[in-house]
């Protein structure tokens, strides 16, 4: 793993893998209305799957002082011609050792302006569980708004129902 900067923000890549699944699965673990997938789903897959998506898509991981990483921001973009001009926002984490240091909003920024440099794409979307107040804050304070909401849209491991909102950030 290449040496990050202290509390830096970087692109993560090939060789951060194993710090990118150990992180993943805490979120997914700790935060399970918070993501479209489960812990129970991404737990047994095998390390090329997480050396596969650290090589081929954009995830941002925030760094502790200690060179720890504490946060995740992913951003794809669909193939598809149709739908290639929106980026879509994923595995935004931020674990409790790096909270309170604002290391979600430059994570977000990070996102964002990664998403504004791909060629074509007019806009970033995210989906956020409509209860989750800090990360609508968040995405609200950085010019996101909530253009629809998914009722029962993600359902958790232990059967808990959350409703997904939709948010889109502009840009142009």
């Amino acid at each position: 793993m290449a040496a990050p900067s202290s509390r830096g923000i970087r692109r993560l890549g090939p060789d951060d893998w194993a710090s990118f699944r150990e992180l993943r699965l805490t979120a997914l673990k700790r935060e399970p209305a918070n993501f479209g997938s489960s812990w129970e789903d991404e737990v047994e897959q095998p390390d090329s799957f997480w050396r596969d998506w650290t090589e081929r898509s954009t995830i941002l991981g925030a760094f502790a002082a200690d060179g720890a990483l504490v946060g995740l921001a992913g951003i794809y973009v669909q193939p598809g011609r149709t739908v290639r001009h929106k980026a879509h926002l994923f595995t935004m984490y931020v674990a409790e050792a790096g909270r309170g240091q604002g290391l979600g909003r430059r994570l977000c920024e990070a996102a964002i302006a990664a998403a504004r440099e791909l060629p074509g794409v007019t806009q970033l979307m995210a989906t956020v569980w409509a209860d989750n107040a800090p990360a609508f804050a968040l995405y609200r304070s950085l010019g996101f708004v909530q253009w629809g909401l998914e009722p029962r849209g993600t359902r958790t491991a232990d059967g808990t129902w959350c409703d997904d909102a939709q948010l889109v950030l502009r840009f142009e």
